[in-house]
């Protein structure tokens, strides 16, 4: 047996929990130990294991609440098996946003307070622990909990919050200081070192300087610094560093000179929030005129930052690389923090305490409107760039960057519009329209475009054009149906006197949709024909692809299923060419439940399948879900296939509610159709309960088990076609597709070579190797090749 390193003293460990578990755990993995809060843990605990739903951690900046907090959500989902997720305010100062944060951090579609509740209801019906942070700013949203928690019985909260919240039901746990060294001469090192403050205190200051040691002769002045800065962790994370500048006696000499002086302007603080602040502020007043200049500017920044944003907002005074010096010194300081985006780019940002402070001194500062100016103009121009990408092969890594600059580009938005500069925000906000639709801020896009809209300045007319359609497109799929009308034939017009044929080909798409939906089938036909040879007379294939899958729709919902075939696989090689996966995936789970009904069952299976991959692979509820139905149509006819595509179906009403749509009349029409073949097969008891079962899977688990149907499916279409099939089940769990993805990657091909070995996407082959890794439980390609070895198999 593996002998475990000793842990330091005080410290609590970091919980590691299997993937095989059956519960999600999505809260952000800690990179420090946890000092001194075990009685804290052990109380949140028995006040969860009590039945209490709302519970509050209360205290000043920087006490620790946020750490304590999931510390006490990963101890408690690991020990009653409940999903844990962390959802983070920090960002937000509108109390209006508290509901659309939450339900998209639950990847539920907001539309509307009321509706929105009810749909969170539905999404934690399984009673998951939600993590709320940074609760104080929007305070006013505390109404809302409330009514979450009574649509929600099973649910429970953790909130942080500098004050509690004053609800019904709520259980309030102040955060204190961590315990600080006793009084003693000589101190004991043994008895120091098992102090909470001065434990934290070593920790980091060895992470700085490995070799830095509590000694006999320092051991009195690290103590004494612990008590000066009252046992506060960020105080301690912040002093930490110039201990690899300073000694324990020099430092705190410093310390009590710099902050008695720095007390004087602190009174209306209460004392632990005047020590944080005097040590923010004795930081700050170390720094260089330079870095402070950037330090306060940074300030700027809601959401953090890249060096690119650093650079264009506070760079221009400085010299050539002086933002990134200052980047590192501050970083050095610890008053910024280093994160990363999700293709690896190096992120920065602050804690919200060290924000405040320096948003503080930036606000006194002569240029602070300039630099909230160049700010806004920084995301102007980064969602100007984003706005192609949003709709070809780069759609998810764009939409990833987007969402980590939500916090920004919410700002940005404000700060436009309450300066009256329509046109920009008019811009800003219409470039963000496929951000808005796919990542589900439906409500939120469609406010700052109606804000925008409203202001009285002049803009350009092809400004207020996309403005427009922008709102008309979230409406629709708010079903909204009348506004979305109104603005789609003012943008016609629009169109046809400015002679736009690439506006009026997209916006007779748009209205032919609207007719489709309303049910008169002939004019829709006719807005999408004319869209189709207008798309193509000035090249806008995207319009002519969506054209072409509307005029499919059209034929499958009249039971045309050869013209409807038709149809779509012209609109497919379009998207192929474009490379959009978002309509790929479309167009796919469109075509398979109709190429299945014309007898081409191999085919089918595969369309499903990669539609399915491709849905999954961008997390789009709504694709999977519409997938989810033509599978439970298309797989088997025994009765455990039957079983299993009642699930699928429940599964994918219970999506379809939790993201608040309405299937289009083609869609229902293919669920009713699934949904009558199934019941046929099965008695009312057992189709009743398979379908309850569905509907409390979740996303992950349901897309799982339509790839384990689709897999068998393929083995039994190719039995029946004469030819012999593999009597072996791919070892490990493995998936059909994913085996044979690792025998080529045991050849070692690139996921290029695999992707076209396979006749698959790229994307879809990095799919497939990561759930290879998650199945396996192993880390890297290396030993995906080495586990094939082990097994004595041969790469085909």
């Amino acid at each position: 047996m593996d002998r475990q390193a000793p842990r330091p003293p005080g410290v609590i460990p970091i919980t590691s929990h299997p993937a095989s578990q059956p519960y999600a755990l999505e809260l952000p993995e800690p990179l420090t130990h946890l000092f001194g809060r075990e009685a804290d843990l052990a109380g949140l605990h028995d006040l969860l294991a009590s039945g209490a739903r709302l519970i509050t951690l209360t205290g000043p900046p920087g006490i620790g609440k946020t750490r304590l907090a999931l510390e006490a959500a990963r101890a408690w989902s690991a020990a009653g098996g409940r999903d844990a997720r962390f959802i983070s305010l920090a960002a937000i100062d509108d109390p209006s946003l508290v509901l659309p944060t939450i339900a998209h951090g639950l990847a539920v579609q907001a539309n509307g307070r009321a509706a929105l509740l009810d749909r969170i209801a539905v999404a934690t019906r399984d009673g998951p622990l939600l993590v709320l942070d940074n609760f104080e700013q929007v305070t006013v949203a505390a109404l809302d909990v409330l009514e979450l928690l009574n649509r929600a019985p099973l649910l429970t909260l953790l909130i942080t919050s500098r004050a509690r919240l004053r609800l019904g039901g709520e259980r309030e746990w102040p955060v204190r200081s961590l315990a600080l060294p006793r009084p003693a001469t000589p101190p004991s090192l043994a008895a120091l070192r098992a102090t909470p403050a001065l434990a934290l205190l070593l920790d980091r200051a060895r992470a700085l300087q490995p070799d830095f040691a509590l000694t006999e002769t320092n051991a009195t002045a690290l103590a004494a610094i612990c008590h000066r800065l009252e046992g506060i962790p960020l105080a301690l994370e912040l002093a930490a560093p110039w201990l690899r500048l300073f000694s324990p006696e020099t430092l705190l000499e410093r310390l009590d000179q710099r902050l008695s002086l720095l007390r004087g302007g602190a009174h209306d603080l209460p004392p632990r929030q005047q020590a944080l602040a005097d040590a923010i502020a004795w930081s700050d007043n170390l720094l260089s005129p330079a870095e402070r200049l950037v330090f306060h500017q940074l300030a700027v920044f809601v959401d953090g930052w890249t060096l690119e944003a650093a650079e264009a907002v506070c760079g221009r005074e400085q010299p050539a690389g002086g933002v990134l010096t200052a980047l590192a010194a501050l970083l050095d300081k610890s008053l910024i923090l280093r994160t990363s985006e999700p293709e690896g780019t190096p992120r920065f940002g602050m804690l919200e305490m060290v924000r405040d402070y320096a948003a503080q001194e930036l606000a006194a500062a002569p240029d602070a409107d300039e630099i909230a100016r160049r700010h806004a103009m920084h995301l102007a121009t980064f969602a100007q760039e984003a706005r192609p990408h949003l709709f070809g092969p780069d759609q998810p890594a764009w939409l990833g960057r987007l969402e980590h600059e939500l916090g920004n580009l919410r700002a940005a938005l404000r700060w436009l519009i309450d300066h009256g500069r329509r046109d920009d925000g008019l811009r800003l906000a219409a470039d963000l329209e496929n951000f808005w639709l796919v990542h589900d801020h439906l409500e939120e896009g469609q406010r700052w475009l109606e804000a925008a809209l409203a202001l009285n300045e002049p803009a350009a007319p092809e400004n207020l054009a996309r403005a427009r359609r922008a709102l008309a497109v979230l409406m629709l799929r708010r079903g909204d149906y009348d506004r979305a009308r109104s603005l789609y034939q003012v943008n016609l017009v629009f169109a046809r006197e400015r002679d736009d044929r690439r506006l009026v080909a997209q916006t007779l798409l748009d209205l032919g949709t609207l007719d489709g939906i309303g049910g008169d089938l002939t004019r829709a036909a006719a807005h999408f024909q004319d869209a189709v040879a207008l798309g193509r007379q000035v090249d806008d294939r995207r319009t002519v692809a969506r054209a072409l899958n509307q005029l499919g729709e059209l034929a499958r919902h009249r039971g045309d299923d050869a013209s409807a075939a038709a149809f779509y696989a012209e609109s497919l090689a379009l998207w192929r060419v474009l490379a959009e996966q978002e309509r790929i995936a479309m167009v796919l789970h469109n075509l398979g439940p109709v190429v299945h009904r014309l007898g081409d069952r191999a085919r089918a299976n595969a369309l499903l399948t990669e539609s399915l991959d491709l849905s999954w692979q961008l997390r789009n509820r709504h694709g999977a879900a519409i997938c989810l139905i033509g599978i439970a149509g298309a797989c088997g006819a025994g009765w455990s296939e039957s079983t299993r595509a009642a699930r699928l179906l429940g599964a994918a009403d219970a999506f379809r509610a939790s993201i608040g749509v309405q299937w289009e009349p083609v869609d229902q029409s293919e669920y009713d159709r699934s949904l009558a073949t199934v019941r046929a097969r099965l008695d009312e008891i057992a189709f009743d309960e398979a379908y309850r079962q569905g509907r409390n899977l979740t996303l992950a688990a349901a897309v799982e088990l339509a790839r384990r149907m689709l897999d068998e499916a393929a083995a039994d279409t190719r039995a029946s076609a004469g030819r012999a099939p593999d009597a072996r089940r791919p070892p490990g769990g493995l998936t059909r597709r994913e085996y044979e993805v690792i025998q080529h990657l045991a050849l070692g091909q690139t996921n290029r070579e695999i992707a076209a070995s396979l006749s698959i996407a790229e994307k879809t082959v990095e799919m497939h190797v990561s759930n290879a890794l998650h199945r396996l439980g192993l880390r890297s390609r290396t030993q995906l090749a080495a586990w094939l070895a082990t097994r004595g198999e041969r790469p085909s």
